[in-house]
């Protein structure tokens, strides 16, 4: 019975040490578009077709909107927020560097930036 009781606190200890409990670091992703090709939406998804920084070629990006409980916006605000800086940044080739950012722990609540390329 001692035996059980040590076994079990050895598990119990290794299981809420915290190596066990230890996570893994949020990662986040960005795309940044160096220029910009075509802006396609939908009600939730905003897909770009552009450069990517560092690429040869244009490629299409889809980043997805959706909805939770703890957004204090609607997708499709956030989603024509993102959108008016991608049409901004295509209008102007070149000038500005559009970067949308995806964490992995909110993948569906992408956020966009505009910035003006460095020569």
């Amino acid at each position: 019975m001692k035996r059980f009781v040590r076994a079990v606190a050895a598990v119990s200890a290794m299981l809420w040490s915290g190596a066990a409990l230890a996570q893994t670091a949020p990662t986040v992703a960005t795309t940044s578009f160096v220029a910009i090709d075509a802006v396609t939406v939908d009600h939730s998804t905003l897909a770009v077709t552009g450069v990517i920084e560092g690429e040869p070629a244009a490629v299409t990006r889809e980043f997805h909107f959706a909805f939770t409980n703890y957004s204090s916006t609607h997708p499709y605000e956030q989603r024509q927020s993102c959108e008016r800086l991608a049409l901004l940044a295509m209008s102007k080739p070149g000038q500005y560097v559009f970067k949308v950012t995806v964490e992995s722990y909110r993948w569906d609540y992408p956020s966009c930036s505009l910035a003006r390329a460095t020569p």
